[in-house]
């Protein structure tokens, strides 16, 4: 009861969710010493599949602390889908713990970790004898305090007006962009802000509490247009951020594209016509926050004098000759 109760106080003083997989799954694996364990996260792949990628796997003769980080998109399109075995679509659609036997005759145990809306995680259990109802509420009730603790995170990271990330949880995320950007394997991380164009307008003739609601739809098409895996966030007033876990450059500038696409196609309840502008740039290795902000700014300058309703990518309009590079505006100034 000692080690549970230290391995509970482990997890709840965590905020980095990766670490916090990494808790919960060590902390089980010890307490209930099964063959082996593995936390899976559910994500949706590029034709929104839903896909099984484990987090944190440990026993059978391999332990790791972090199984698969940010797979590119080959790899990740070799992952269980969820739909494809029976005990799995089970255990996600009707949250429910699932028990199954293995091709060797092991008990395969499923463990459904449900958000509000939807299982976000399924804890997998390799025992050689079936859990007894002792080891499954431990499970359950270990994963019901992560369920919480995950819940507390979300209201604190999340904009209360769209349930978008925030400004505060984004210098952290955008560090494990960073990362991504060391191990590029000809796909890179992206990153854009995204703002509505004229937005004092629609305040002032229509008042806040329609511009609330174009923020709150703007969110909503922002939602359907990405991935599951790459992070939303509203930044302030009328700016958004978007960054990609990880695409080619075509792929990069069509994601933004589509967007910009959709709220000009979607018809705004009283507002009417509304349009974005979009500036983008790559995550480099060694970035800054602030770095990539301003080559995304200076993009999103450029669409907004330019005439609005439109993707810009600062290397491209660098490369174009239409922006001068930070480095080289640098040396121009210096002599």
């Amino acid at each position: 009861m000692d080690k549970i109760i230290d391995y509970v106080a482990d997890v709840t003083g965590e905020r980095d969710r990766d670490a916090i997989d990494v808790s919960v799954a060590q902390a089980l694996f010890d307490c209930l010493d099964p063959d082996a364990l593995t936390l899976f996260r559910l994500f949706e792949d590029d034709a929104r599949q839903r896909r099984l990628m484990p987090r944190a796997v440990f026993g059978a003769g391999f332990e790791s602390p972090l199984a698969t980080v940010q797979l590119n998109r080959s790899l990740r399109t070799t992952l269980p889908l969820v739909d494809a075995e029976p005990l799995v679509e089970r255990c996600v659609r009707q949250r429910i713990v699932t028990r199954g036997l293995t091709p060797d005759g092991r008990v395969r145990t499923l463990f459904p970790l449900a958000s509000d809306s939807a299982v976000i995680a399924v804890l997998e259990v390799l025992t050689r004898d079936a859990m007894s109802a002792r080891e499954q509420r431990m499970a359950l009730g270990v994963l019901r305090i992560l369920r919480n603790h995950l819940a507390i995170l979300d209201y604190s990271e999340h904009d209360t007006l769209t349930g978008l990330l925030n400004r505060k949880t984004f210098d952290g995320n955008f560090n494990k962009l960073v990362m991504r950007a060391n191990r590029s394997e000809g796909e890179s991380p992206w990153f854009a802000i995204a703002d509505i164009d004229r937005f004092k307008l629609i305040n002032d003739n229509f008042g806040h509490l329609f511009g609330d609601e174009v923020l709150l739809l703007l969110a909503r098409l922002m939602r359907d247009t990405f991935r599951s895996g790459d992070k939303l966030y509203r930044f302030g007033g009328e700016e958004f951020i978007v960054t990609l876990d990880r695409a080619s450059p075509d792929a990069a500038e069509s994601a933004f594209e589509r967007l910009r696409a959709a709220v000009e196609a979607h018809e705004f309840p009283q507002v009417g016509r509304v349009t974005v502008s979009l500036g983008y740039t790559t995550v480099l290795p060694g970035d800054l926050p602030a770095t990539a902000i301003g080559r995304a700014d200076e993009a999103l300058y450029y669409a907004k004098e330019h005439g609005r309703n439109q993707v810009c990518g600062y290397e491209l309009l660098v490369g174009r000759g239409l922006l001068v590079a930070k480095a080289e505006r640098a040396e121009m100034e210096l002599f």
